[in-house]
């Protein structure tokens, strides 16, 4: 972890670790202890340990002030020569500066006051103040509280801060939600859902601190700028069904998917927030009577026009498949800007989701008709039954990364969200014109993320055109028939002994020691089992100037990548099956490559972004977090290895018979069979055994 980096760029769950120590330490202070920074860090990982010392040091340094003391810049280079002389001397002499000119000011005459002004402003500072939290503006408020926009008075840090009313603390059934939504939000950490980095009590007020996020809601963007088009909502759609999809891999339910909870940022990144609801998919619902939710839970109407038909009869009833409906109404508002279904009472509305007709989606907000496929995807996802919906948000996440990649060239972009005063807001009620195509992809955001987001987002990495050079397959017949992937030549056979598996969330096995040369062709294979494609992920990522990366797509779509000039990946069409030994091949010799399944060469087609600049070490399974942009950088696959072979050379060329067992010789550069069932490094088997590996958050199993 650079030492350089700040704590927005940090991995969500290195993020939630230091706020958490950050806090004991301040608590500690509070309580007339004295900590000091070192113990405090002392079991951290070493990752984490640099970015760490840069929050707990101003804090150690702001309380010692505060007690009287001189802080010695010199003391702290000696107990943190790790650190930079320069910025430590800055923490402690921008105190000190303050403290003299505070000091030197000239003060005014006393005026007189009476108790009432006194009071009166002591009482907007306590306003303007809850906790170690000074309150910046109001983000808005409902039944349950208010949510703020805050910063950390010593850690400068900007946060959301949901504040349950004050008058609700004695109510059980609404303490009951806001702690339900205090433990929901800490289960989970996904891109598209908005991170939870602690919950605190202060003096009676009960607050949840979470992630700010910098933009609207897609209910306050609609009815500002107007339905999206077609393209627009799948994209909106697609990022919360990944957040959705995870959230249910973690077996919560939401229960209250609406527009209003879906934020989409300044950068086009969809955030699924208020947990409030949610419940595990195995718990028992305290609250089992419609009625009651409808009244004590403060369910309106903005609520009841996306409730599945089950989940209104009985709370309990409520599953995948009812957040699957919720995200289908979502979309039907996101394309016409009106409810799927209307009616004067919140009864009403509830009956005509029972009994109505399913209403056709024929055209977009921009008036263009409604693809097809989207159209089907949608009176799926609002099927009455829920045994006639899809029964997993993932198999939602697959029909959108094809609705989506489909139109890849032809997509607008996500709407821009203005920070807006008064004097612009009519400037921009049209903000969602349709730009030409040609502009169309790079300003996507996330728009290509079921594709890209592997190892690119278009928002953030631009594409460069200043190297002329073009990519191209490896000559070889294409496949074409995607059953040939989990046809009878593969590696299907039970890999003997143990292997690693891998969980899908901080999972990796890194080789630091070998280096990658660009000049050099090489292969890179893998005998893997995918269980689930719940976000993009990388099998390889061999990192260096011209770093190379095999991955699949939130879709489970695999394609290949390098890092030069032009910015170049392939991807392919065909999905790869789950539950299935596979051996994977990536070869590469300069501006051509070639994907392998099982033997089998994969159709690759062009995709022209730039890839992030990285330095070298080779990982398996996942990437170490800190090494790609802190957006970018959840790549782990959900699965188990048991086998890994780098070979210098191209080894494939056309169709072959995929080996069971991958075996050492000449061209082998790293070998990696992953059955001894224990320890945390692999040795290399190959002929110079030169480059063990290292185990990282996997777990043995045996197959």
């Amino acid at each position: 972890m650079s030492g350089d980096e700040t704590f927005a760029e940090l991995p969500a769950d290195t993020m939630l670790l230091i706020n958490r120590v950050c806090n004991q330490f301040e608590e500690t202070w509070r309580d007339g202890q004295r900590p000091r920074v070192e113990s405090v860090v002392a079991e951290l990982d070493e990752r984490v340990r640099r970015a760490a010392l840069r929050e707990l040091i101003p804090l150690e340094i702001e309380y010692r002030r505060s007690a009287g003391e001189t802080i010695d810049p010199a003391e702290y280079a000696r107990r943190f020569p790790e650190l930079p002389a320069d910025w430590l001397r800055q923490q402690c002499r921008s105190d000190e500066a303050a403290v003299a000119m505070q000091a030197n000011r000239p003060k005014p005459a006393k005026q007189p006051s009476s108790p009432a002004t006194a009071t009166n402003a002591t009482s907007r500072d306590r306003r303007r103040r809850l906790g170690d939290y000074e309150l910046i503006a109001k983000l808005g408020s409902g039944g349950m509280g208010a949510v703020y926009k805050a910063m950390h008075r010593r850690m400068q840090r900007v946060v959301a801060l949901k504040v349950l009313r004050n008058n609700l603390k004695d109510r059980p059934q609404w303490l009951a939600r806001f702690e339900r939504e205090v433990q929901m939000a800490a289960r989970l950490s996904h891109p598209n859902i908005v991170t939870a980095y602690d919950a605190r009590e202060e003096k009676g007020l009960h607050y949840l601190i979470t992630e700010y996020v910098d933009g609207h809601d897609l209910d306050r963007t609609i009815k500002r700028d107007g339905p999206l088009s077609a393209h627009q909502a799948a994209e909106c759609v697609l990022q919360a069904a990944r957040g959705l999809a995870y959230a249910h891999q973690q077996q919560v339910i939401h229960r209250d998917i609406k527009p209003a909870n879906l934020l989409l940022d300044t950068h086009g990144v969809v955030k699924i927030l208020d947990m409030g609801l949610a419940r595990l998919a195995d718990e028992q619902e305290p609250l089992a009577s419609p009625a009651a939710n409808l009244t004590e839970s403060g369910m309106i109407m903005g609520t009841v026009s996306y409730m599945a038909p089950e989940q209104a009869r009985n709370t309990k009833n409520a599953d995948e498949r009812s957040d699957i409906y919720s995200l289908g109404c979502t979309l039907h508002f996101l394309l016409t800007g009106q409810p799927i279904y209307q009616g004067e009472t919140a009864v009403d509305v509830l009956l005509a989701h029972a009994n109505e007709p399913i209403p056709e989606l024929a055209s977009d907000g921009q008036g263009d008709p409604v693809p097809e496929r989207l159209r089907q995807l949608f009176q799926r996802m609002v099927a009455k039954r829920p045994e006639d919906r899809f029964q997993r948000m993932s198999e939602v996440v697959v029909e959108l990364e094809h609705i989506v990649s489909e139109a890849e060239t032809r997509i607008a972009p996500l709407p821009t969200i203005i920070n807006e005063s008064p004097a612009t807001t009519a400037t921009r009620r049209n903000a969602l014109t349709r730009p030409n195509a040609r502009r169309s992809l790079p300003l996507i955001g996330a728009g290509l993320a079921g594709l890209l987001l592997v190892i690119v987002t278009a928002i953030a990495w631009n594409f460069s055109g200043d190297d002329d050079r073009q990519l191209s397959p490896l000559a070889g017949p294409p496949l074409l028939d995607s059953t040939a992937i989990s046809g009878a030549n593969s590696a299907s056979n039970e890999p003997k002994g143990y292997v690693l598996r891998f969980d899908g969330r901080r999972s990796y096995v890194e080789v630091p020691t070998l280096q990658l040369d660009p000049q050099e062709p090489v292969t890179l294979e893998a005998i893997v089992r995918f269980r689930s494609f719940p976000g993009a992920a990388n099998l390889f990522s061999w990192l260096g100037p011209e770093w190379i990366a095999i991955y699949h797509t939130h879709g489970g779509n695999l394609g290949i990548g390098r890092r030069h000039a032009s910015g170049n990946l392939l991807v392919s069409d065909q999905t790869a099956p789950l539950d299935r030994w596979l051996h994977v091949a990536g070869a590469l010799d300069g501006n051509q490559w070639a994907l392998f399944v099982n033997g089998q060469p994969l159709e690759l087609r062009e995709l022209p972004f730039a890839m992030p600049e990285t330095s070298g070490g080779l990982y398996i399974g996942g990437v170490d977090p800190t090494r790609l942009p802190a957006d970018q950088n959840a790549r782990f696959i959900d699965g188990d290895i048991a086998q890994v072979r780098i070979s210098r050379g191209v080894l494939y060329h056309d169709r072959f018979t995929a080996p069971e067992t991958l075996t050492s010789n000449a061209t082998t550069l790293a070998l990696y069979h992953f059955n001894t069932g224990q320890g945390l490094t692999i040795p290399d088997e190959s002929p110079t055994h030169s480059h063990p590996a290292t185990i990282v958050n996997a777990e043995w199993i045996e197959p």
